[in-house]
């Protein structure tokens, strides 16, 4: 059974996360032009201090697979969607989120 999905960067983070930022961390493209069945990679020009600082990607509040600076998205389903980061930082955390809209395949 798949995990519910998140609604944004706070229910992510439990109460017991020291320090949490929303900020803005670069995520570009700013506004991909996706179709059904289309890709874009998704990157943060955010630099953490920490050498092994994780990146978590959610699409519509399910966690990918990915930590990395980038992340790679094929589009499934058209309508307007929802990708968030959250970079663990050392102690702290770091978010963004951003909503972007896909359309049906010609």
């Amino acid at each position: 059974e798949p995990a519910a999905p998140v609604q944004n960067e706070n229910s992510v983070l439990n109460m017991n996360a020291p320090t949490y930022r929303d900020v803005n961390l670069n995520i570009t493209p700013a506004t991909p032009s996706l179709t059904v069945g289309s890709s874009v990679t998704f990157s943060t020009s955010y630099a953490p201090v920490s050498e092994d600082a994780t990146y978590s990607w959610y699409v519509d509040g399910v966690k990918q697979t990915v930590n990395e600076n980038s992340f790679t998205y094929t589009a499934s389903s058209s309508g307007s969607h929802q990708l968030m980061l959250i970079i663990k930082d050392g102690d702290n955390y770091v978010g963004d989120s951003k909503s972007f809209t896909v359309r049906a395949a010609n």
